[in-house]
């Protein structure tokens, strides 16, 4: 077998089993769904959204909590280094020793040798100028820049102390005649505390009130992130947590012992990218998980769409359903006088499927009341290209007690209302011995009885195949009864059905109503209806149901026909 062979004989399956089950729904119409796609995305984006989210917010406080640990820590360590630096002042200012005597230097040496990171002291006289420090004496007393007066410690940031000739942090404080004592800590001291610390794309700043810039600066800031910094460090706020920019955040603390005193700690927060690369298992099973979700949103909703009444109901909402028309004519002379109106179902514009498959559940959701009004309104339309051909033609319409109860609307009448060329006899009601329910009888009394008063031919269908008892038809105002065609195909036959035909065309003929046969496919058939006294019949012999076009088309022509040729007489 030629693989050509086989694709044609599996697409030829393929379509079978479409068509074998007309009301399968495919994977396509189910992927198609809105409400499939909606919660489906939502399943898919929302859980693995929220994880991430929930992860980014919780290394963003992790971070922010490292980072102030960081920052009480290497505040804890300035605070002790400020206790012993200025307990060390304290004592050189209680020697009494004139100038920089040796003993001064000799005490000077030994408070700064007990002190990690404290390079040296000096003395300032109240001139600003610098006289003795633990190196020597200075003979040119030479002038310092000035110094923050008050009582109490004080910090400067110096680009260039004299002696050592290098930038430093001076520590000092002034004693009541108006003398400063001075400690010089090293900057090197300050990064090896600060690099403990620090990671290498993050920066730490010490800032101190009494200072209109930071006291030092360490790792690479930018000058806008730097002027965000330094702003933050006027506030009084014991602990700050603030962005500097989307890609920079803050956490400042404050000195207890000072409150002048802060430490700051500028570090890069992390990214959704970041954390998905770092928690990528997480996100990966919740993102299975998700996808589990997912596929059985999707089976579960198939499951219901594939119900025949959320179809149908699709169906109306996108107006797939439509009437058709089966001529009703004279059997006498073949005349179309009219037609039936047969509900069909036009799926996706392509397959046509029958009343067969959905009107029993049409009936049973309540959906039969919406699909009677589409099929009144679309025979009206017909009726309303008709009636100016053919003034005595008819559309018969299918109901039910469903669609003729009190919560439906009374359709005949409001319908007169758009097409007031329509009378009422022009739009027949037909309805189903089978829906003739006598725990229905006052509902279907009612209902009836509103359409004999607007001057509507009520007919009753398939006589014979339903539960209706002889007194419906003495109690409801019937004119005319329709023959199920299962009795005309008996038609010729020594069968129990071909005799209950005979029995019931006897019954219509006594209680004076008209009659029309239903499924009449032979020229036999019809004669021999003929002589039993039926006038009207519909059946393949004479057409087929037609869209509405097609039938008018059809009505035209059979009016040109019978114009031009005499009418057969039995």
């Amino acid at each position: 077998m030629s693989p050509r062979f086989k694709c044609g004989l599996l697409t030829r399956a393929g379509q079978w089993f479409e068509n074998s089950m007309p009301l399968h729904l495919r994977w396509k119409d189910s992927l198609t769904d809105h409400w499939t796609w909606w919660v489906s995305l939502i399943l898919m984006v929302v859980p693995v959204t929220l994880l991430c989210l929930l992860m980014l917010s919780t290394v963003r406080s992790h971070q922010a909590d490292e980072a102030r640990d960081k920052a009480l820590s290497v505040l804890a360590d300035l605070d002790i280094l400020l206790d012993h630096v200025n307990g060390s002042l304290i004592n050189l200012q209680l020697d009494n020793s004139q100038g920089c005597s040796p003993q001064r230097r000799q005490l000077m040496q030994r408070e700064a040798y007990g002190l990690p990171g404290i390079e040296g002291f000096l003395r300032i006289d109240a001139g600003y100028r610098l006289v003795c420090t633990s190196w020597g004496a200075v003979n040119d007393a030479r002038p310092m820049d000035a110094l923050q007066p008050g009582l109490g410690l004080h910090l400067s940031l110096e680009r260039r102390i004299p002696v050592v000739e290098r930038p430093g942090l001076l520590i000092y404080r002034w004693d009541a005649r108006g003398v400063a004592t001075a400690a010089v800590l090293s900057s090197a001291a300050l990064r090896q505390l600060f690099d403990r610390i620090r990671y290498a794309d993050e920066a730490v700043m010490i800032g101190h009130r009494d200072q209109t810039r930071p006291l030092l600066v360490e790792g690479a800031l930018s000058s806008l992130n730097r002027q965000a910094a330094e702003a933050v460090l006027e506030r009084n706020d014991p602990l700050v947590e603030t962005a500097l920019s989307p890609r920079s955040r803050l956490v400042q603390v404050r000195s207890s012992q000072d409150a002048k005193l802060s430490v700051s700690l500028i570090y890069p927060p992390a990214t959704l990218w970041s954390v998905i690369k770092l928690e990528r298992w997480a996100v990966f099973s919740i993102l299975l998980l998700s996808c589990a979700l997912t596929v059985a949103w999707v089976l579960l909703r198939r499951h219901r769409l594939e119900q025949v009444s959320h179809q149908i109901r699709l169906g109306l909402a996108r107006q797939e359903f439509e009437a058709w028309f089966q001529p009703i004519v004279e059997l006498k002379t073949g005349r179309w006088l009219g037609a039936e109106a047969l509900a069909r179902w036009r799926r996706d514009g392509q397959s046509v499927l029958s009343p067969v498959e959905f009107i029993a559940e049409a009936e049973a959701s309540g959906q039969i009341r919406e699909l009677t009004a589409i099929m009144a309104w679309q025979s009206c339309e017909l009726l309303n290209r008709l009636v100016p051909q053919q003034g005595d033609c008819y559309i018969s319409l299918n109901a039910s007690p469903h669609a003729l109860g009190d919560h439906s609307l009374d359709f005949a009448d409001r319908l007169r209302r758009f097409f007031p060329a329509l009378s009422a006899t022009h739009l027949r009601v037909e309805m189903t011995e089978s829906a003739l329910d006598p725990s229905r009888r006052t509902q279907v009394r009612d209902a009836l009885a509103r359409l004999d008063a607007l001057g509507c031919v009520i007919g009753i269908d398939d006589f014979g195949t339903g539960q209706a008892g002889l007194d419906y038809l003495s109690d409801l105002p019937f004119s005319f009864l329709k023959l199920d065609r299962r009795y005309v195909q008996a038609i010729g036959t020594d069968s129990i059905d071909f005799r209950l035909l005979q029995s019931i065309i006897a019954l219509a003929q006594s209680l004076q109503l008209t009659m029309v046969a239903e499924g009449v496919e032979t020229s036999q058939q019809a004669d021999w209806l003929i002589a039993q006294g039926v006038s009207y019949a519909q059946g393949w012999l004479y057409g087929k149901p037609m869209p509405a076009d097609a039938y008018y088309s059809a009505f035209l022509e059979n009016q040109r026909a019978q114009t031009q040729r005499p009418r057969r007489v039995v």
